[in-house]
């Protein structure tokens, strides 16, 4: 739905990414329609924090579609992303970095699991952050739908200065040993994209992607792959021109080992290799 198109710029939700969004929106409340939903908690993120007229949007989205948003804050969105991958870590896990990567904001999570796990993942987080940063703000600021080589690298020097200021444990003080099960954790529909132009898929298919696993040789990879891409081979592919731009589809964690580069690094390059699969095709 790209929300947040241009957001950077005037500070304000466009009239054409929210007439988009709102269609998109009627789908899904006529879905709802059809299931026997009892109890329904419905959220918006970055783009509608953000933007000096998200309430107004909210306001027109409850008039033409009937679905009443709740704007929460990023604290709130990085537990709940979280809560939302709590079936992917094992029960042997004892430490995990999960990032959620949207289109205006992302969000990182450092889980401490230990001897004693709580029914809610989200009461072991440790640290976690929020940028101001995502697919669709970072690609607008650097190339829009040309990104080359060195726009890409800008990107990572940008988010990982961002991170810089994330007071997170050293990698020494989280167990990474091989029998702890320490890995990263991607969740959200930009990083089924990454998954999809790995696994070459002609169109989403959700059995396929949920909990994917991928090796960092996998992801370089598929990040060369990437910037090997101009905008009309980025177009043509059906995993950056479907699962890239529709936002709303289900939460679809992948995880990846850990990065010998260290955690600030390794969440660093997915977040930039998703802006550049996501930039505006």
């Amino acid at each position: 739905m790209r929300l947040g198109e241009g957001l950077g710029a005037s500070g304000r939700l466009s009239p054409e990414a929210m007439d988009r969004s709102i269609e998109a929106l009627k789908i899904c409340a006529a879905k709802l329609k059809m299931r026997d939903i009892r109890r329904s908690r419905l959220i918006a993120t970055e783009a509608a924090r953000a933007a000096v007229n998200g309430e107004d949007f909210l306001e027109r989205v409850l008039s033409e579609t009937g679905l009443e948003l709740e704007i929460i804050n990023r604290e709130t969105e990085a537990r709940l992303a979280v809560s939302g991958c709590s079936s992917l870590v094992g029960r042997d896990t004892k430490s995990v970095v999960l990032f959620d990567i949207g289109g205006g904001s992302s969000e990182i999570a450092v889980i401490k699991i230990g001897e004693n796990r709580s029914s809610r993942l989200a009461n072991h987080i440790t640290h976690w952050t929020s940028l101001p940063v995502g697919v669709v703000t970072l690609s607008e600021r650097h190339g829009g739908q040309d990104v080359t080589p060195d726009g890409f690298e800008a990107m990572v020097q940008e988010v990982e200065g961002m991170l810089a200021n994330f007071d997170c444990p050293a990698i020494d003080l989280l167990d990474n040993s091989p029998e702890a099960g320490f890995h990263l954790i991607g969740t959200s529909g930009t990083v089924t994209t990454l998954a999809g132009v790995h696994l070459d898929l002609p169109r989403y298919d959700r059995r396929k992607v949920d909990g994917l696993w991928l090796s960092d040789d996998e992801v370089t990879a598929m990040q060369a792959r990437l910037l090997s891409w101009d905008f009309t081979a980025r177009a043509a592919n059906p995993a950056s021109a479907r699962i890239g731009r529709i936002w709303f589809w289900p939460a679809a964690p992948f995880s990846k080992p850990f990065a010998a580069a260290g955690h600030r690094s390794a969440c660093a390059l997915p977040i930039a290799a998703c802006a550049k699969a996501c930039s505006p095709i």
